[in-house]
């Protein structure tokens, strides 16, 4: 038999590569009531389908359980271009992502000068000498904010280095 990948057990459970902790557990849900061999009492072979179904949403679910999506290499948000209100700082090559966070919109890294920013509400803030596995660590976490406020704010050198303002902010 095969090894069952991840993108077999998303497509079980009718999901994509991108979809989140809780999106697999509602389809899990959903699955799981609409095969459940319990509703076809009276259909011997309905029930075996149902039982083996079940089975088989009930691995890719286990499976799934820790499942994060990829990182996507560069996302476009409102963000993306600001006008820097500080002329000291020389033209950066930082590759943005936003982050699913009520308060952090986006964090970007240049990875030559190992600079993080984090981009929130109205304020920009630069780290400096930040490894790049940081950057990936805060992409990845539940809540930017509380992994900014925990490893970041008081472990590296830098602080709040411009702001945005809705005229300065232009989209796409």
């Amino acid at each position: 038999m095969a090894k069952k990948t991840t993108e077999f057990y998303l497509s079980v459970l009718g999901l994509t590569l991108q979809s989140t902790k809780e999106e697999i557990k509602k389809a899990y849900r959903k699955n799981i009531k609409q095969w459940h061999p319990d509703k076809f009492p009276n259909d011997k072979q309905k029930n075996l389908e149902a039982t083996e179904k079940c089975k088989l949403i009930n691995d890719a679910y286990d499976a799934l359980k820790n499942y994060i999506p990829p990182i996507p290499k560069k996302s476009k948000t409102y963000y993306d271009h600001i006008t820097w209100s500080y002329s000291d700082r020389g033209k950066r090559n930082i590759v943005r992502t936003s982050v699913d966070c009520l308060l952090v919109h986006s964090v970007g890294y240049d990875r030559e000068e190992k600079i993080l920013q984090i981009l929130m509400t109205n304020n920009i803030y630069e780290y400096y000498g930040v490894p790049e596995d940081i950057y990936n660590e805060i992409i990845k976490a539940e809540s930017a904010y509380i992994y900014y406020t925990k490893y970041i704010m008081w472990s590296y050198p830098g602080g709040r280095v411009g702001s945005v303002s809705k005229r300065e902010v232009r989209s796409t």
